[in-house]
């Protein structure tokens, strides 16, 4: 089977793209949207898939929650222990292997990061497992349809990654519950136009797109 990407390969360069002036604009916008769904959460404890740099680990912990973070690549993890971020311990995990025991996790989430893993459904099956009854999942990707999709062939990070469509996601995340969507980050001529752009236009065109669900008993 392809491997997506080997992040190894770019853990210590990975942080330099969020202090571009594109890349602080995006972090503002996927934050915004991932901050609404977080506000829905009973309870503080959450388990964070593919956590890479514990860039999104320390957006949660400076939210007041309490972090379960694993990631596969171990040289992604290094860079995010080096950060001390507090109320959070990170761990190796293989998305598709979670040695957690069944319905024990209040809330997971997983941003950017399923896109990258061999076995998406496996992986899929395993959050499910875990998630408490009535607990919640938040998923956020990035979208097939958006031009970032589209062009993905060209770029060799995300070349070999499963990019989602809102059916897509939302067929998966049925399994779970009813989920909610956003969108964003429509970007055409290299300017941003999400304003151009009604909430079902954004899940068609914008490059993140984002969910939560409840686990129904």
């Amino acid at each position: 089977m392809v491997k997506q990407f080997n992040f190894d390969n770019i853990a210590t360069e990975y942080d330099k793209y969020y202090q571009t002036d594109f890349g602080i604009k995006i972090d503002e916008i996927e934050k915004n949207i991932i901050k609404e769904f977080l506000q829905e959460l009973k309870s503080k404890e959450i388990i964070e898939i593919g956590c890479g740099t514990g860039h999104w680990t320390n957006f949660l912990s400076d939210l007041g929650f309490i972090i379960d973070a694993s990631d596969i690549s171990e040289k992604m993890l290094l860079e995010a222990q080096n950060k001390n971020i507090k109320n959070a311990e990170f761990s190796v995990k293989n998305a598709e292997q979670l040695n957690y025991p069944d319905n024990s996790a209040d809330n997971i989430i997983a941003v950017t990061s399923l896109e990258f893993v061999e076995n998406q459904q496996l992986a899929v099956n395993e959050i499910y497992r875990i998630l408490k009854p009535n607990g919640y999942f938040i998923c956020a990707g990035l979208n097939l349809n958006s031009d970032l999709g589209k062009n993905k062939a060209n770029d060799e990070v995300y070349k070999n990654a499963k990019f989602f469509t809102y059916n897509n996601l939302n067929e998966i995340l049925s399994k779970f519950g009813e989920p909610k969507f956003k969108a964003a980050v429509v970007i055409e001529n290299s300017e941003f136009t999400d304003n151009k752009y009604s909430e079902e236009q954004k899940l068609e065109k914008g490059a993140f797109i984002a969910a939560i669900v409840q686990k129904i008993k």
